[in-house]
């Protein structure tokens, strides 16, 4: 498990507030073809109940994170972990097309992934 928050030069790392704003938004991002022309989600309509079903099965050994560039969520970090084998599988989406180009992916995937190692956790 990931104790939040992550702080890095420019992004803090902590779970979304879930608020209906907030997964508006996101699911908006994950209904934009540009966003998700890369990933296998660009295949799925993408609902407020969708998205709210998915943040709480994210529970227990899996985390769901929110990723706030200057106070604003820019995207999302879903980490799921497999405590007994110590190793994880995550995925990362920078959904604010504004903040693409910055490194700030590489930002948080670095750190998410320092966080890991700490815990022995691969």
């Amino acid at each position: 498990m990931i104790t939040a928050p992550i702080s890095t030069a420019r992004l803090l790392i902590i779970p979304p507030s879930n608020g209906e704003a907030e997964i508006r938004e996101i699911v908006g991002w994950l209904n934009n073809p540009t966003v998700m022309q890369f990933s296998e989600q660009r295949h799925v309509h993408h609902t407020m109940k969708s998205q709210q079903d998915y943040i709480s099965r994210m529970l227990g050994e899996d985390q769901y994170l929110g990723l706030y560039h200057k106070s604003r969520l820019i995207g999302t970090m879903s980490i799921h972990t497999d405590f007994p084998n110590k190793v994880c599988n995550g995925g990362l989406m920078i959904g604010d097309a504004g903040s693409w180009g910055q490194g700030l992916g590489y930002e948080a995937w670095q750190s998410v992934c320092d966080r890991l190692f700490v815990n022995n956790v691969r």
